[in-house]
């Protein structure tokens, strides 16, 4: 474990990636840095994603997002880098943090559509979920496809919580075979 920044940090070696984000419990004042990763950003590989398009990276990618800093009406959050790659997930991914950016655009270098969430067969339901207190900085998702072609069962690609939509950006992302 390193402190940088007055920011605890623990570095996964890459022999050690990916592994099971829901067999751990997180430490939400402990940013996760993959071998190779930025420690700017909360990389969703180094909390667990395969983004092999087989693993369900639902836990890692929420665990990503759920160790943000939060920002305020006024900041920005803490950024949650989604590598390219194909991540199956199983469930709802939500985002709760005021301030959030979430997706594959990283230091001036744009990932534009290779970084996908796919959810599994039997998924129902929402892939992503927006739900950020009314008044407070929304989200900013960038650089991101949501594609609902696996599900069996239809998939709402991004919902919104009431008090958010305003709040929201969307910048390059692509929702298809959703409804």
């Amino acid at each position: 474990q390193a402190v940088i920044d007055a920011v605890p940090r623990v570095y996964i070696p890459a022999n050690m990636t990916p592994y099971s984000a829901a067999s751990v419990s997180f430490d939400s004042r402990v940013q996760m840095v993959r071998e190779g990763g930025d420690w700017a950003v909360h990389d969703v590989r180094a909390y667990g994603a395969a983004g092999n398009g087989v693993t369900n990276d639902a836990p890692a990618i929420q665990a990503a997002l759920n160790n943000l800093p939060g920002g305020s009406a006024e900041s920005q959050g803490g950024f949650a880098f989604v590598p390219p790659g194909l991540y199956s997930i199983a469930t709802t991914i939500t985002i709760t943090t005021p301030g959030t950016r979430l997706g594959g655009f990283i230091g001036g270098m744009r990932t534009i559509g290779s970084a996908t969430m796919k959810p599994q067969s039997a998924f129902t339901g929402v892939a992503l979920r927006i739900d950020i207190p009314s008044g407070e900085k929304g989200a900013w998702i960038a650089d991101l496809r949501i594609n609902g072609s696996n599900s069996t069962a239809g998939v709402v690609g991004i919902e919104y919580a009431a008090g958010t939509i305003s709040l929201a950006q969307l910048q390059d992302v692509a929702i298809s075979n959703c409804s």
